[in-house]
């Protein structure tokens, strides 16, 4: 073990810190899926978690950011314009602020170094990417009182839309094409992480077809535009009761998040392959709008139908183990 200094040392500073630690560092960038997967890193695995970027479009990232061809609204002058509804208020200046340097990367790590600092000055193992913004979100899209685009939930707000209105969604090829951009940008800055993009999942979304097919379509066009530089996740498939269900598709039960992250754990070590994708729908599965109200509602259909026997399984299993328990 080493010994600790006789002499009196300085108090290191944060990104000295990080750099000396023997933890390996893993940052999430995206939403819930890749930061509650970090979470997990950091809880059973020995990962510290350094970043959490939230709340980025990945077009509007690649343009207030890496393109730099325009710049977010002045978010002092966005904070005087609109009104916060006092239940919401700091929900939502949080959900602002994590768009602006001074505070991304941030997001539930107030202790954290902001993503442009943490890049340049600290050496990450892991880099975890989720799609979910570039499924979910529009953007908001000021047409008065100021320019630019932001990502908000106007439910935050008494007055947001006094002032313009929430843009259109990405296509699943919009999506891919900017995480290779994405991609890129961070293998500058980190030569020698190991960069993993998650592809959120579509299994629980059975009341919007569109967005079904955007979520399933992105895995899909990201494979055909993939290099060296990343590696990819497919969208996972657990029965419906490792899931929150169709009424909050967005999330997972938590042992869910931690295998996932115990696989990423051998990927980093062990350098065990992720898996593919034949475990879901197969490419038959339609991409054509036109095809989306018909074959997409017969293809949700068989999804819930496998999905409800797996539950009769699995309770089936239940019962008959308390009936032996019983006797």
């Amino acid at each position: 073990m080493c010994q600790m200094p006789t002499r009196v040392m300085s108090k290191p500073n944060r990104v000295q810190t990080l750099m000396n630690t023997s933890q390996p560092l893993v940052l999430s960038f995206g939403s819930c899926l890749s930061h509650l997967t970090a979470v997990q890193l950091s809880m059973f695995y020995g990962w510290k978690l350094v970043g959490n970027v939230a709340h980025n479009r990945s077009d509007q990232f690649i343009d207030y950011y890496i393109d730099k061809r325009t710049t977010p609204p002045s978010l002092a002058d966005l904070s005087a314009l609109v009104r916060f509804k006092p239940d919401s208020e700091d929900y939502a200046r949080r959900i602002l602020a994590n768009q602006y340097p001074e505070e991304m990367g941030r997001h539930d790590l107030p202790e954290a170094t902001p993503l442009f600092e943490l890049l340049e000055e600290t050496k990450i193992d892991l880099i975890l990417l989720d799609n979910f913004m570039d499924l979910s979100a529009q953007l908001f899209e000021f047409q008065t009182g100021l320019e630019g685009k932001i990502f908000s939930n106007a439910h935050m707000f008494e007055n947001l839309t006094d002032f313009g209105k929430l843009g259109h969604v990405l296509s699943a090829r919009q999506s891919a094409e900017n995480f290779v951009r994405l991609v890129q940008w961070l293998r500058a800055r980190q030569p020698q992480a190991k960069i993993v993009v998650l592809s959120f999942q579509y299994s629980q979304i059975d009341k919007n077809a569109e967005r079904y097919h955007r979520a399933r379509d992105f895995w899909v066009e990201l494979v055909k535009l993939k290099t060296e530089d990343f590696s990819i996740c497919p969208p996972l498939h657990p029965p419906l009761d490792r899931t929150k269900g169709c009424v909050d598709w967005a999330h997972f039960e938590e042992d869910i998040y931690r295998a996932l992250a115990g696989m990423l754990h051998l990927h980093v070590f062990a350098h065990t392959p992720l898996p593919d994708n034949n475990y879901v729908l197969p490419p038959a599965a339609l991409r054509r709008p036109s095809q989306y109200n018909l074959q997409g509602r017969i293809a949700l259909g068989i999804n819930r139908l496998r999905e409800r026997l797996a539950l009769m399984r699995y309770n089936l299993r239940i019962r008959t183990r308390l009936k032996q328990f019983l006797k």
